[in-house]
């Protein structure tokens, strides 16, 4: 996409130095994608950043030979040549764009745009446009410069750009426009020109090159035109121009960050530049190669590499790197690549990719070091069975070296080996595996095979370490060790073995060894399936194979299944008992075994089984073997539940697939829930009958069965129920079924304590959650105590019946509370000792806190002589029904005459919800304990636990005359009518 671009080329004040006049005019064109030439009258063309040398052009002492350059009094830009030795006048020390009066050519200046620019207007400002004066003869005419415009190298007619004078005096010379260009003439008055040319944008016309030349004197005087020879023509500067237009980007970068080329130059990414923007013009850069981890000239050749696009060529561009091939083991390396000096004849630029690394993958090898194998081993006298030993692979360049590390596996250093780290090295080249010698301690302990732990470490010499960098060396013990083989052997009950017993013996065989396989009972005994007698193993001196001991077995007709004899090694002479010093054999029996697979079994009551009834066979299966299923009632009946014929079993020789057996089942219409049959095997033929020879058949009910859940239930007299009414369904569900709670008194009646409506329980289908009935219970506030309803269930309907749970009660819980007295009848002695102590009692609800009053009248008793009359308060808290014992106010006189005597008791003043019950009354009795004078005795209580009969005191004998008569009066004329 074309971006505007806007420059500026010269300055608008004088040089000070040539250097100013270098920066301001060739570098910075150079910058803006501009090339300035200079075209000799000859023809020469000279580049201003590679000019050539102009040999005879004098410049004034110390400049700086750049004869293409003009500076002093007039700032601007000329071009160098030499033309009938004019340049030879040594008062001439800048260069300007001269006309060659003498041979009427011209010097020019041109300015071309980069291919990928497109400029639309240039403001240019030209100075010394003035005449010269020759002595005597004054201005010799008017100096006239061209101006061409061109595009791609064709000119461009004038008629489609529009010329504007800026700051023209007011007596202006003329811009001429012509087919070949833009003339313009200047004198004394008029000699510095500034103008702009701005091409019709109707026209879609652009330029990128300019072209400066000058002409013949304008009306040269005819003492000039005299002259035979011409020293002097119409010559100017370029000072400045001013451009706009537009600008197609070309980026060259590298194609990415990193790229990876093979030691031996093949490359694995090779290293591409790219070209992106406008294809116009040529373009290219440098490629500068610099040490990164790899070093020049010793890893590759650092001459920069150009890199060229013609005009129209984008294709990216392969940069082949120049990679030296050593020998050495160095790793992968690095080189920092970079993109410099961007240049064409398009205006180039470097993109963000201007540095990219490159990888030199190295193809030299130390290889790897590792075991050659996971294990080895070594006898304990130190010759090798199996030798340590370390390979070196993938490689072989230089030198290379690792140390093997041996730590402790169950062989310890140092008494069993010098625990030294071994080096391992390798010359350059050698890929021979090497061995490895490790010091082994030749003890003399039976300690069996032992292992050192051997671990490859620190490599050097670029070599790495292998997947097997560790291995295991086994120490092969030289001493002798007698054990089983095995910790398990099976025998068959005829004596043939499966696994026969096998004693090893393992290290060193020199000299004769020997031992004992004793023998004990496991599940099997002796000596009814085996001979228990010790067996004697030998081994010869030199002898390491191993021994078959045989076991006598006894092979009886018993169904017994495997059963174990357990083996021991012992009295070892010669040798050391091994680890493996017992053993388990196992007796596989060969006897035949029928019973059911399982204690119970279950079918549906239409015949399909739930847990199939199967009898199995065990044991030997040689030749065939049957039995009959009996069938006996459990809670089912036949021929209502099922069909009791005995069903004949058989197997097969060879047969040990387990039969099942199919029980004829009745399906009735009867709710029965699950109901059982008896299964009993007998009559077995080539087999015997095993453990479980007897087993029950459950047979699944599937019809419904309505009834409570319970036989009774409880509901507190507010209607919250304590234990709900629950109706449940069993059996099958399939179909919608009711029934009908009926409702008739117990000790409740209706409609005092209950509403007796009878209440339907419905069942959809598929239903089997339990139904809740709520039974309406009135609140009433008597005393009544705990209450029953009797419910019973009615009317099934659907596939239902009323189950066995077809009645139950409901209690309701009163939640009213009584009080009253414990009995009718109490007891205190005279001296207020309780003989049976006088009792409150709670009964009912006790939610609340409740009171009473006991008062105390006289019976027999008179206040205040025998009691005290204050009546007692009875307190109970809220849930307190504890009985209350009240403490009676008793008065204990002595005399002897009163014998029990009776205070009447009631409860009275009910407070809270609490009334007073049945019992509100009660009698106390108060026993005397004083003597009769006359018979040292208490005086007995009449039959009628009153006061004693008058009469017989008169008749006593005798009165002490001491008794005082206010006491006899009390005791004994209290009737009043007596005395």
């Amino acid at each position: 996409m074309a971006t505007p671009i806007n420059g500026f080329l010269g300055q608008t004040t004088n040089y000070t130095t040539i250097n100013e006049l270098i920066t301001k005019w060739p570098t910075t064109a150079q910058n803006q994608g501009v090339k300035l030439f200079g075209i000799a009258v000859d023809g020469v063309e000279t580049d201003y950043l590679n000019p050539i040398a102009i040999g005879n052009l004098t410049l004034a002492t110390n400049e700086n030979p750049k004869s293409w350059l003009s500076y002093g009094s007039s700032a601007g830009i000329g071009v160098p040549s030499a033309y009938d030795g004019w340049f030879t006048d040594p008062i001439k020390n800048r260069a300007e764009i001269n006309h060659n009066p003498n041979t009427n050519q011209s010097q020019a200046l041109k300015l071309k745009w980069a291919d990928n620019q497109d400029i639309t207007s240039a403001t240019i400002d030209l100075s010394s446009l003035s005449p010269k004066t020759s002595p005597g003869l004054g201005d010799q005419g008017n100096e006239v410069g061209l101006l061409q415009i061109f595009n791609n190298g064709v000119l461009v007619p004038t008629s489609n750009f529009t010329i504007t004078r800026i700051n023209a005096p007011t007596a202006a010379k003329p811009i001429t426009l012509s087919s070949d260009g833009v003339t313009f003439t200047g004198d004394r008055t008029d000699g510095s020109f500034k103008f702009k040319i701005e091409a019709n944008p109707l026209s879609n016309i652009t330029f990128d090159e300019l072209r400066f030349s000058a002409k013949a004197y304008d009306s040269p005087t005819a003492a000039y035109l005299a002259t035979p020879f011409k020293d002097d023509g119409s010559d100017y500067l370029v000072r400045n121009i001013e451009y706009q237009g537009t600008e197609d980007a070309v980026n060259l970068q590298f194609s990415a960050p990193t790229f990876s080329v093979n030691e031996d130059g093949t490359p694995v990414a090779a290293v591409t530049v790219t070209r992106t923007g406008s294809s116009a013009g040529t373009a290219s850069a440098t490629v500068n190669l610099t040490n990164g981890t790899a070093t020049a000239p010793g890893d590759y050749t650092g001459t920069p590499i150009a890199v060229n696009f013609a005009a129209g060529d984008t294709a990216p561009k392969t940069i082949v790197i120049p990679i030296v091939d050593d020998a050495l083991v160095e790793g992968n390396e690095s080189i920092n690549l970079t993109l410099t000096n961007p240049t064409g004849s398009s205006r180039v630029t470097l993109g963000t990719q201007s540095t990219a690394t490159l990888n030199v993958v190295d193809n030299d090898n130390a290889g790897t070091l590792q075991f050659s194998a996971p294990t080895f081993s070594v006898n304990e006298d130190g010759t090798p069975v199996a030798a340590v030993t370390v390979t070196r692979t993938g490689g072989s360049a230089g030198a290379v070296s690792a140390t093997a590390n041996l730590t402790n596996g169950t062989a310890t250093a140092p008494g069993d080996y010098t625990g030294t780290p071994i080096a391992v090295n390798f010359a350059a080249g050698d890929t021979a595996a090497k061995t490895i010698v490790v010091p082994i301690v030749n003890d003399t302990l039976v300690e069996g095979t032992e292992t050192v732990n051997l671990t490859l470490a620190s490599p050097t010499g670029g070599a790495t370490i292998g997947t097997q960098g560790t291995a295991t060396l086994n120490i092969v013990d030289d001493d002798s060790t007698l054990q089983f083989s095995a910790p398990t052997f099976s025998v068959n009950e005829d004596g043939t073995p499966v696994a026969a017993v096998t004693v090893t013996r393992t290290g060193s065989t020199a000299g004769a060894a020997s031992a004992t396989v004793n023998l004990a009972d496991g599940t099997a005994t002796a000596p009814g399936d085996y001979t228990g007698t010790p067996i004697t193993v030998n081994f010869a001196a030199g002898d390491g194979t191993s021994k078959t001991v045989n076991i006598p077995i006894t092979n009886d007709t018993l169904v017994e299944g495997t059963e174990t004899v357990n083996l021991t090694l012992a009295n070892a002479t010669g040798a050391t008992l091994g680890t493996q010093s017992t053993a388990t054999l196992s007796v596989l029996d060969n006897d035949s075994s029928l019973q059911f697979s399982a204690p119970t079994f279950s079918v549906n009551e239409d015949g399909t089984p739930v847990a199939a009834v199967t009898v199995t066979r065990t044991g030997s299966t040689t030749g065939a073997a049957s039995a009959t299923v009996n069938l006996a009632d459990g809670t089912a009946t036949a021929p209502g539940d099922y069909t009791n014929t005995p069903i004949a079993v058989n197997f097969a020789a060879g047969d040990s697939a387990p039969k099942t057996v199919t029980i004829p089942i009745a399906n009735d219409t009867l709710v029965e829930g699950t109901e059982s049959v008896n299964l009993t095997l007998a009559n077995a033929t080539g087999a015997t009958l095993g453990t479980q020879s007897t087993a029950t058949l459950s047979i699944l009910d599937n019809d419904s069965s309505l009834q409570f859940s319970a036989p009774t239930f409880r509901v507190n007299e507010n209607g919250t129920p304590v234990a709900a009414v629950t109706v449940t369904r069993t059996g099958n569900v399939t179909g919608a079924v009711s029934a009908t709670v009926n409702l008739a008194d117990g000790t409740a009646t209706a409609p005092g304590d209950y509403t007796g409506t009878p209440i339907p329980v419905n069942f959809a289908a598929g239903d089997a959650a339990p139904k809740i009935v709520n039974i309406p219970i009135v609140n009433d506030t008597l005393v009544e105590g705990t209450e029953r309803v009797n419910l019973s269930l009615t009317n099934p309907t659907g596939n239902a019946s009323i189950g066995t749970q077809s009645t139950a009660i409901l209690n309701i819980a009163d939640d009213d509370s009584t009080l009253q007295f414990s009995s009718p009848i109490f007891s205190v002695n005279e001296d207020g000792t309780p003989i049976a102590a006088v009792t409150v009692t709670r009964t009912g609800n006790a939610n609340s806190a409740v009171s009473a009053t006991v008062n105390l009248s006289n019976g027999s008793a008179i206040a205040p002589f025998d009691y005290t009359t204050t009546p007692i308060a009875v307190n109970f808290a809220a849930g307190d029904s504890a009985p209350k014992t009240l403490i009676m106010p008793i008065v204990d006189d002595f005399f002897p005459f009163e014998g029990t005597e009776t205070v009447n008791l009631s409860l009275t003043n009910p407070t809270g919800s609490a009334t007073i019950g049945t019992q509100g009354t009660a009698i106390l009795n108060i026993v005397d304990n004083d003597v009769f004078p006359f018979l040292g005795a208490p005086l007995a209580a009449s039959s009628t636990a009153s006061e004693p009969d008058i009469t017989d005191f008169r008749s006593a004998s005798a009165i002490d005359s001491n008794v005082d008569s206010g006491r006899f009066h009390h005791q004994f004329c209290r009737r009043g009518s007596e005395c």
